[in-house]
């Protein structure tokens, strides 16, 4: 019996029977789900990055910041949403095959397939809220810096871009 309390080897051992049984199942039906993550990595990597290293215009904090907020809106934009379509059908797939065998049913491709597509939406918005929750501070803490670099190049003294940029260091901690 599958389902029960197990000891930790009990546990490693049925994990690696589950990989050994399922994982060529897992990995046929995977395959194009990844290359979904792997072009949102991509596109970040090739496009994104390069672009938030480069400005148009050296000299004008307002300028570099639209910029950067371009950058950072096309990687959440398009490689957030590449990203989550993939996992999220690697989630629900690998979650009804591993489920099915589990609960000493026979796991099959097509059931798996089937499953994944009908909890795909729900997955989406699911990991979309995750990343949404995850990044919120690191948003918000993006934003502090923005402004505390507009507040310095407007602000003769810079006592309130240094403040703002402190809560901006702080909430990426």
């Amino acid at each position: 019996q599958r389902l029960r309390p197990m000891s930790v080897p009990e546990i490693s051992a049925l994990a690696i029977q589950v990989y050994q049984t399922l994982g060529g199942k897992i990995l046929r039906l995977t395959a194009v789900p990844t290359l979904f993550c792997l072009a949102a990595f991509a596109f970040v990597g090739k496009v994104v990055l390069p672009m938030l290293g480069e400005t148009s215009n050296p000299t004008s904090t307002s300028v570099q910041i639209g910029e950067a907020m371009f950058g950072i809106g096309l990687a959440i934009l398009v490689g957030v949403p590449l990203f989550l379509l993939g996992v999220s059908y690697i989630t629900g797939a690998v979650t009804s095959l591993v489920a099915d065998y589990m609960t000493g049913q026979v796991p099959t491709a097509e059931n798996a397939r089937a499953e994944a597509l009908r909890i795909f939406p729900k997955l989406f918005i699911l990991k979309l809220r995750e990343v949404l929750v995850g990044a919120s501070a690191l948003i918000v803490s993006l934003g502090f810096l923005m402004l505390s670099a507009l507040l310095d190049s407007s602000s003769p003294d810079g006592w309130g871009a240094g403040g703002v940029a402190v809560l901006g260091i702080i909430g990426i901690f």
